[in-house]
């Protein structure tokens, strides 16, 4: 993506929110969200070339500001940042994690959480405007046993 911000006076402050639409890992009834903190090289020397400033947290002299916000199905159990700066939340099936401007990556943000009911299939439907297309995601998450 790329994000192009002009005419804002000498030391004036820009909020850019985006919105980061991932496939989660899952390991056993833990899931994780990994915001990686960098470019793949592939990617950025793609971007550098279509005349894009691609930039770290390192050269942004007022740090970054993250807030994750999670939604679950169920009962938020657990919530963790690898982050150990960051301020967590989580109430019922709401929870947060946020990272203040005084944080500097040094690498990639991960959040680790468990809910209750967590083999329960489910599915969510997007309903657009009118007139336009809806969206539907189904989720099995099998609990296997092995042997």
């Amino acid at each position: 993506f790329t994000v192009t911000v002009g005419n804002l006076p000498p030391n004036a402050e820009c909020l850019i929110k985006i919105t980061y639409v991932t496939e989660l890992e899952v390991s056993g009834k833990k899931i994780r969200m990994l915001l990686p903190q960098a470019v793949s090289p592939k990617n950025q020397n793609r971007a550098l070339n279509q005349g894009a400033v691609v930039s770290n947290s390192e050269s942004l002299s007022k740090g970054l500001s993250i807030l994750v916000a999670l939604e679950a199905p169920s009962k938020i159990l657990s919530l963790q940042s690898s982050e150990s700066s960051a301020k967590i939340e989580f109430s019922g099936n709401l929870g947060s994690v946020q990272l203040f401007s005084t944080v500097k990556l040094e690498d990639d943000l991960t959040v680790t959480f468990e809910f209750m009911n967590c083999y329960e299939p489910r599915m969510w439907t997007e309903i657009g405007d009118v007139g336009q297309p809806r969206a539907v995601m189904v989720t099995l998450y099998p609990n296997l046993e092995t042997s």
